[in-house]
């Protein structure tokens, strides 16, 4: 008599295959939006030299009877200020869970990488929604209307292009010809972008075979006249949902397209959009078993000591990740918001992913 399956075999969990959610950390923008300026202190000015005196019009002429030459001085513009806000997760590393757990879920690995995630998720959330697409930090900014929005192909008045460039060259003139070097969008805003009947007027015409004919991000980059790798597409999102409520993820960006123009080689002179500032202390004092882990490419310090009455045997190990951080604009000029580009609402083309 032949075996039944269920004698021959019971199921159990793979030893060499789980599901597991890894979003790209190249669609996290923070970090190069603003990009990372380790400091030594949680607070600082950040001093300034004035715009207007550097290009005031002297009368420079002389007239060769004693008259002296034009005593000129750069001035002093208003100082900034800077102050990181503390930011800190914790991973609870359970003996008892560890050993129960099955091996190929790794659990160290993935409470670290919880504790890492969450800090990003926190970073990108603070610089991206709450700061840069904030348009009182943001003050040059233009609101796309319904008439004028990219997925509005049957308006006459919608036009990427148009708008972009309007935006970019303003930005250009402000920051002395300076060149925007940071636009992002999210991916389904790009994809109207690509599809839009301004947009493909501009890409290839003649296309084997036929109907291929597409702008690609560095031929869009190339339309307007920006750097190659200004454009950056995203697909970043975060769970607006409290723990056990049904999942809602949105997008960091949302409808909006953010421009930003930073220095290529950064020194001591700066007029770029702003910076990440990042706190890290030096000499760090520990004790009562606490060491040092090497967790995070970004600047996050992540501690590892043990807890007491944590667990079921009451003794656990803490992995702490720490890091201070201020996303700060510091030259509105070298920056432009547009908002609402598409119809954030049109749940059949985004679902509520762009609606936040």
């Amino acid at each position: 008599m032949a075996f039944q399956n269920s004698q021959l075999h019971i199921n159990q969990a793979l030893t060499d295959y789980a599901i597991s959610f890894r979003p790209e950390l190249e669609d996290y923008l923070w970090n190069t939006a603003l990009p990372k300026k380790v400091v030594k202190h949680k607070s600082d000015y950040i001093r300034s030299i004035n715009k207007g005196q550097i290009l005031r019009l002297w009368d420079l002429r002389s007239d060769h009877q004693g008259k002296p030459a034009q005593t000129v001085s750069f001035k002093v513009g208003a100082d900034q200020l800077y102050t990181c806000v503390d930011y800190r997760a914790r991973a609870v590393l359970d003996p008892v869970e560890r050993a129960n757990a099955d091996s190929v879920l790794l659990y160290d690995q993935e409470q670290m990488f919880a504790a890492l995630m969450a800090m990003q998720t926190n970073f990108e959330k603070i610089c991206i929604k709450d700061t840069l697409r904030n348009p009182a930090v943001l003050t040059n900014n233009v609101a796309i209307t319904a008439g004028n929005r990219w997925d509005n192909y049957a308006s006459p008045t919608s036009d990427p292009i148009t708008d972009l460039t309007s935006a970019i060259e303003l930005m250009r003139v402000r920051i002395g010809g300076k060149n925007p070097n940071f636009l992002a969008m999210h991916r389904l805003v790009w994809n109207q972008v690509q599809k839009h009947p301004a947009v493909l007027a501009r890409g290839a015409v003649h296309v084997n075979p036929a109907g291929l004919g597409i702008v690609t991000p560095t031929q869009f980059e190339q339309i307007l006249d920006l750097p190659p790798g200004s454009l950056h597409i995203t697909v970043a999102q975060y769970n607006v949902a409290v723990e056990g409520a049904p999942d809602d993820f949105r997008s960091f960006i949302g409808p909006d397209v953010i421009i930003g123009y930073n220095e290529p080689t950064p020194g001591v002179r700066n007029y770029g959009l702003g910076q990440s500032f990042m706190f890290m202390p030096g000499d760090l004092p520990l004790e009562g078993g606490a060491k040092l882990q090497s967790g995070s490419a970004d600047p996050m310090i992540v501690i590892e000591y043990p807890g007491y009455d944590i667990g079921a045997m009451g003794v656990s190990t803490i992995a702490s990740v720490y890091g201070s951080v201020d996303f700060k604009v510091l030259v509105p000029d070298s920056g432009f918001l547009l908002t609402d580009v598409v119809n954030k609402t049109n749940t059949a083309l985004y679902g509520n992913l762009l609606n936040n």
